[in-house]
């Protein structure tokens, strides 16, 4: 401004009210969201750029948790508060390049909230500079409107220049631009059979894979080989057990593959990769969990000697990757996580020095991690994590030089699912420019020209069954559709007045709870918590909460919805696996299924808070309490069975020793004793029958007509059964030529 002749420049507003601000290399415009690091955009999501504009306004100060919830979420909004925020903080750091041991930007000051400490400048225009006025010079003006009119067409061409030249640099850079534009990559299938097909595996020349089939009487998983091409697959393997999990020799001489000798036993093999041959045992594994047995299982050394597998010390205890000789069976650990997650999908680098691998927590869900060897093949260090987003991501295979990973991600529809994450730059995959969703098993040829993956289709319902009223040894009725979408519907559970139903559903895209009236009509979605999975939802027996468990980031943990005032909260804040939970019949406690303890046990917690009690010692998930509140019933991973022990505590009693339940949770409490669906294996159909705990006599009820999925539930009248059930899945191999 003018002020008496003088030069006065106007003053920068003060930190907490700059749209831009200055921190280190970074500049940030909160008017419009941009973060960007030495003058290049940085990608920074919605809710983290929220967390950065309320640290900004005030750096340097404490800004509580509970003030970040109120701006980042509106009141009525149901979200996991806990895990949204943690996940919002994280991925500001992530985007920031800083981490929380040793912060440079965003400090967390434990159980209150966050604070900005590097220091901040506001960023504004040049200073606005005016002159005092100076009194014209007649004469001067006069000669310069002449030399103005003598050289005006030359100042019209002086000023075409500039604008020629940045028209031309624009063209130069599209031109490069579209010149270096990668080719989008079809995919066509290389097998379109009946059920899944899991696990492929590239042989050496790359013109076969080994995969798992179930074959066309869908009876059996074993091993085939298809040629690239329209060959028909050569059954390789023809135990009644199943086998799964197949990986081709450096040599092609042989294929190593795993056997599900029984519930919780496997078996390590080796097949000649021709038809005919005998198999070897190499080792003994434990077998794997249920929702890991369409991923990777076995890495070969380059030089063939060793071979790579997932492997526990006891019956539901963590997955380590071990060490195998090829030649002595002997077992060498690599890895030890600790009790919320599992190691699986291993694959070593070209160069042997790396083996890179998916660390789970319980479910498919994961995220990437290295692991530097030495030139024995021993651990160097500790595992490296390069992903953070805990989606389910599996079969990581490496590039040629070793520098990057390509893996895939599971996601739903229309969304890329095939990535690649450089080791330089960890937490920043990319796509691979290939259009391809809901694929979840990659495999590459070893001179890197050919992909193949596995899309899959899965369609998962909830059935009814309508039984006798107070008659429940009484053969039910026929099963029949109840809730059902093109995606997956599991878990359901009546409410107290049996109005209700709640139940687990992905057809928003996400794992999420849901909930219906008694006839399965009105459906509507009660959380959007958006993380890898949220499910097992029971309302308390007030009916005026639910408690499930949801896998946002690296493990299960569980949650409570209060149904009047849409209030999400946490019992518990620990870093271990919590799943499965359940009420007492008075409501005054929550049964769960945990890993502290190192293995799979059944605990307790007080309703309102309060510190976890143990209460089985031999394995235990899926409990639910009796009616009148005296026992708990549980089923055990990896184990078939019903077992029961009082609550009070005491020794644990099997009832039913034959059932296989799905995933352990396919039974349900009633005033008399229990229903449970009886299968005998994984894959055929089940029957409903009914266990009397006065007379101990099984009744079947109903046959049903398809394998089963997660849950069961009975209304508090006793007749009206639900249970989820697999109406159709499908795993088709996808192959995609000339990628390299």
């Amino acid at each position: 401004m003018i002020d008496s002749g003088r030069v006065v420049p106007v003053m920068d507003p003060p930190v907490s009210s700059a749209t831009q601000v200055r921190f280190g290399p970074f500049a940030f415009n909160s008017r419009t969201g941009e973060l960007r690091k030495h003058g290049i955009r940085v990608r920074l999501p919605e809710q983290s750029c929220k967390v950065l504009v309320a640290l900004l306004e005030r750096p340097g100060e404490l800004v509580t948790r509970d003030e970040l919830r109120e701006r980042l979420w509106p009141a009525g909004v149901f979200v996991d508060f806990e895990h949204g925020l943690n996940l919002a903080v994280t991925r500001l750091r992530q985007a920031l390049g800083d981490g929380a041991e040793r912060p440079r930007y965003v400090e967390t000051l434990l159980r209150k909230g966050y604070r900005f400490i590097a220091g901040v400048e506001p960023v504004t225009a040049q200073p606005l500079i005016e002159l005092a006025p100076v009194a014209p010079d007649r004469n001067f003006a006069a000669a310069a409107s002449g030399r103005r009119h003598k050289s005006s067409g030359l100042l019209r061409w002086e000023w075409s220049l500039p604008v020629i030249a940045v028209i031309i640099g624009i063209l130069l850079v599209w031109w490069q631009r579209a010149s270096h534009k990668p080719a989008l990559f079809s995919a066509v299938p290389l097998t379109s059979y009946a059920g899944p097909q899991l696990c492929p595996s590239f042989a050496p020349d790359g013109m076969r894979v080994a995969f798992s089939w179930e074959g066309e009487a869908q009876d059996n998983y074993d091993i085939y080989v298809k040629q690239i091409g329209a060959a028909a697959p050569v059954r390789l393997t023809s135990n009644p057990a199943p086998d799964i999990g197949p990986a081709w020799s450096p040599d092609g001489r042989s294929i190593a593959f795993v056997r599900l000798s029984s519930a919780s036993t496997a078996e390590l093999l080796l097949k000649p990769s021709l038809v005919g041959g005998e198999e070897r045992r190499i080792a003994k594994l434990s077998a794997p969990y249920r929702g890991y047995e369409d991923l990777r299982l076995l890495a070969w050394s380059a030089d063939g000697k060793w071979i790579v597998a997932p492997d526990c010390a006891k019956t539901g205890s963590p997955v380590g990757l071990f060490l195998i000789s090829v030649e002595s069976g002997e077992k060498r650990r690599l890895t030890l996580p600790s009790t919320a997650y599992d190691d699986l999908d291993p694959i070593f680098a070209p160069d042997m020095k790396r083996l890179a691998f998916v660390r789970h927590s319980g479910d498919p869900a994961g995220d990437l991690y290295f692991l530097e060897l030495t030139g024995d093949v021993r651990p160097n260090g500790m595992p490296k994590r390069l992903t953070f987003d805990h989606r389910r991501t599996s079969s990581p295979v490496w590039t040629g030089d070793g520098s990057a990973l390509l893996f895939s991600r599971y996601s739903m529809p229309g969304s890329h699912s095939l990535w690649k994450i450089a080791l330089s730059n960890p937490g920043r995959p990319e796509p691979l420019p290939i259009s391809a969703d809901n694929a979840f098993a990659l495999a590459i040829s070893p001179d890197g020209n050919r992909l193949v993956y596995t899309r899959e289709t899965n369609n998962t319902n909830i059935w009814a069954v309508e039984l006798p009223a107070s008659q429940p040894d009484k053969k039910a009725g026929v099963p029949k559709l109840f809730i059902a979408s093109s995606r997956q519907e599991s878990t359901p559970s009546f409410s107290p007045d049996g109005q209700q139903i709640a139940f687990q559903s992905s057809r928003s895209g996400w794992q999420e709870i849901w909930i219906a009236d008694r006839d399965g009509s009105h459906s509507h979605q009660l959380t959007e918590l958006k993380g890898s999975a949220a499910g097992f939802p029971r309302w308390s027996p007030d009916g005026k909460k639910i408690v499930f468990h949801s896998r946002q980031q690296s493990y299960a943990q569980l949650v409570l919805i209060d149904l009047a005032s849409r209030r999400v909260s946490r019992p518990r804040y620990e870093a271990v696996d919590e799943f499965m939970p359940s009420w007492s019949h008075d409501g005054k406690r929550i049964y769960f299924a945990s890993r502290r303890s190192g293995d799979i046990q059944v605990w307790q917690i007080p309703a309102a808070g309060g510190p976890a009690t143990q209460l089985t010692k031999n394995g235990g998930w899926a409990p639910l309490e009796s009616a009148d509140g005296m026992f708990l019933f549980y089923t055990k991973p990896n184990a078939v069975g019903l077992w029961t022990m009082p609550v009070s505590g005491g020794g644990e009693r099997q009832l039913l020793p034959d059932p296989v339940c799905a995933i352990g949770s396919a039974y349900a409490v009633g005033r008399k004793g229990i229903y449970f669906i009886q299968q005998a294996n994984r894959r055929d159909r089940g029957m409903l029958a009914f266990l009397s705990l006065v007379t101990g006599q099984i009744t079947a009820l109903a046959e049903l007509p398809r394998p089963i999925e997660l849950g069961l539930t009975i209304s508090p009248d006793e007749t009206l059964l639900l249970y989820s059930q697999v109406d159709q899945v499908s795993s088709d191999l996808m192959l995609v030529e000339n990628f390299r």
